[in-house]
């Protein structure tokens, strides 16, 4: 687990819970104590709470290695609260994003408040991916291009579901199959994402997403969604649209040993057929639509997807990732085929 603090956001007046001190809720006879059906006094939870608490109020980095049973969640959870900042907690796994919300949450909303006489502000936040785009649906609906009755069942679930929906969250849709491929069509991805220009920004789900997080006192993402926004933003220069997260006191990162991994994979270059293959039929959909699709660029983007092909093919079997050593060996000896690529690549951009 580690703490980050970010200096940009002001401090934010939540329900008054400075009058239970972090001692006389951890310690034998607190708060904890009396409410946790399986309490026992662990003196690195407590140590571990005072220590996010002096690193948010002296706006400082903090990085803390806890062992299995400290009871870290709740360490880190009290001094947030306290503080009266708003605060993001970035997790490595939906399973402890699940657990902080549905769980550890309302869990210390009940022991600071049993009488109902306060309340957390507090949103659960998952990738763009998990929302419905709906100018994706209503341009689906009215130029329909569906593969297959499959396809067109699952259009019908989604367009139903749409009308009722207050999220846009497709784990609301338990009959729609998790490798729908509809699906991937018709979520609210950031490549294709027209923000503040598409005709459906008043009532997108991400733009209702980023409202519920406005007002949100802690905010819970996972790493991906965290460096995503991250990597969104920076591109745009920060504009004030960019993004879905707001300005933040402080950000926690729980299962903090993933970080380099899915940073690295925000802020790194990566190329696959399948991005490839997704450029192509989106240039594809979108000049069809527009009835600007031409014969010039129909022979771009057929030499563009045997190049890709090809390429692609020549990579050894595997999970398609390699050693920066190792790519580099293999450029040298498919050179010609890595720049027929790119040709077709610059091809198409000049022909649109």
């Amino acid at each position: 687990m580690s703490s980050s603090s970010q200096p940009a956001a002001p401090s934010r007046s939540g329900p008054r819970t400075h009058d239970v001190s972090l001692h006389n809720f951890f310690t034998p006879g607190g708060v904890l104590s009396r409410t946790h059906p399986a309490y026992e006094f662990r003196r690195g939870q407590l140590q571990m709470a005072q220590a996010v608490e002096q690193a948010l109020a002296e706006k400082r980095h903090l990085i803390v290695e806890a062992g299995t049973g400290t009871g870290k969640t709740l360490a880190y959870l009290l001094p947030v609260i306290r503080s009266g900042k708003r605060v993001i907690i970035s997790t490595g796994t939906k399973n402890l994003q699940e657990q902080l919300f549905y769980k550890d949450i309302p869990f210390l909303e009940q022991a600071l408040f049993p009488n109902g006489e306060g309340k957390l502000n507090v949103c659960y936040m998952k990738g763009r991916n998990n929302y419905l785009c709906k100018k994706k649906l209503y341009d689906l609906t009215d130029h329909p291009v569906l593969s297959g009755l499959e396809e067109i069942e699952h259009y019908r679930a989604i367009a139903a579901w749409e009308k009722t929906t207050h999220t846009g969250d497709r784990a609301e849709l338990a009959s729609l199959p998790e490798a729908s491929a509809l699906w991937h069509k018709l979520d609210a991805r950031s490549d294709t994402c027209l923000g503040q220009n598409c005709s459906a920004f008043a009532t997108c789900f991400i733009t209702e997403m980023r409202r519920r997080a406005m007002e949100s006192d802690i905010i819970i993402v996972n790493h991906h969604l965290f460096f995503a926004d991250l990597a969104i933003k920076q591109a745009s220069e920060y504009a004030p649209d960019a993004g879905i997260l707001p300005e933040v006191g402080a950000v926690i990162f729980d299962e903090a040993h993933e970080l380099e991994d899915v940073a690295g994979s925000y802020f790194g270059v990566a190329v696959s057929n399948q991005r490839v293959e997704e450029l192509a039929r989106d240039v594809e959909a979108s000049l069809t639509r527009n009835k600007l699709l031409s014969t010039k660029i129909l022979s771009a983007l057929k030499s563009l997807r045997d190049r890709s092909q090809l390429f692609f093919s020549l990579l050894p079997a595997g999970d398609g990732r390699f050693a920066f050593e190792n790519r580099r060996e293999f450029l040298e000896e498919n050179g010609e085929e890595f720049l027929a690529l790119q040709q077709s690549l610059e091809r198409l951009g000049a022909e649109l």
